[in-house]
């Protein structure tokens, strides 16, 4: 038990990173939740500073790319006209060009695998 409570104090690193790539990028951030901090700092065997410019990179890019939004939608499904309309684009598209991404390993690669001959031809002209 000693060693989970300190694996929760040492996950206290300081948040954002402040290197000169990060600090330009940092505006707007969420903070990260203590189980994000606690895999960050061991994904950087306890190193507080590369644990701390790991998570800022990560949670640049999920701001950058409405990760957090896009998950929020699949969890809880469309909210508003707009997330609607997004929905009913993917299930044309799904229609005219129908694929599927599939987890292949724990490696993570994926396999993509195209169903052209399921694809609307006729839909499409």
């Amino acid at each position: 038990m000693a060693a989970i409570v300190d694996s929760n104090a040492a996950a206290d690193f300081a948040m954002p990173c402040t290197c000169e790539r990060c600090a330009p990028q940092t505006a707007d951030l969420r903070q990260p939740t203590r189980d994000e901090r606690r895999r960050f700092l061991a994904a950087a065997s306890n190193d507080s500073g590369k644990a701390a410019h790991l998570l800022t990179k990560t949670l640049v890019w999920r701001r950058d790319n409405n990760i957090d939004a896009l998950a929020k939608l699949a969890r809880d499904g469309p909210a508003t006209e707009e997330d609607r309309e997004e929905l009913a684009n993917e299930a044309k598209v799904d229609a005219l060009y129908p694929c599927a991404l599939l987890p292949t390993g724990y490696d993570g690669t994926c396999l993509q695998v195209q169903m052209l001959g399921r694809a609307d031809v006729a839909a499409s002209s």
